[in-house]
């Protein structure tokens, strides 16, 4: 009977210990550790929702074959923060770079980025899925669409992306 409580136990707790809605369930990494390294776009994908105006949806994706060579992370720890160095195109040049932090409930990333002229603009990513190997990310803006005349849909705009370490 022991056995058994324990079992249910330890089944429950696993079950309860997912934070991202994607998994993973449970992990002896920590986040920090899970996403330090070399990431490349697997997958993304782009829904544009309007939100007002007579705009239609629509979903624009971005291969793998694109994404893979003109965009890559290196998330990088050094000294308690968590560094962001972006590369795109196919050389090794840095582009731009930013700094790092998880919300308090470690849902979210953010990243500060410094695009070099003394403005610092913070994304906001709601991570779905953290392990060593994959990273998925989710990100909400709103935007005015054009229609050849004028600005009039304002469409929610959200950008998942599968990235994977490499």
């Amino acid at each position: 009977m022991n056995l058994r409580n324990l079992i249910i136990g330890a089944i429950i707790f696993l079950v309860g210990c997912t934070k991202y809605p994607d998994g993973p369930g449970f992990s002896f990494r920590s986040k920090v550790n899970r996403l330090q390294g070399h990431w490349f776009v697997s997958n993304a994908e782009a829904v544009f929702k309007p939100i007002s105006g007579p705009g239609a949806a629509y979903t624009v994706s971005l291969t793998k074959d694109y994404a893979d060579e003109y965009l890559r992370w290196q998330f990088i720890k050094e000294e308690g923060v968590i560094n962001l160095n972006v590369y795109t195109g196919t050389t090794t040049n840095i582009d731009y770079s930013g700094q790092c932090n998880f919300s308090d409930d470690g849902k979210e990333l953010y990243i500060d980025f410094d695009y070099g002229w003394g403005q610092i603009n913070r994304d906001t990513l709601s991570i779905m899925r953290l392990t060593n190997k994959e990273l998925w990310l989710d990100q909400v803006y709103y935007q005015n669409g054009y229609n050849g005349t004028n600005y009039d849909t304002k469409y929610e705009i959200t950008v998942s992306t599968k990235w994977q370490s490499f």
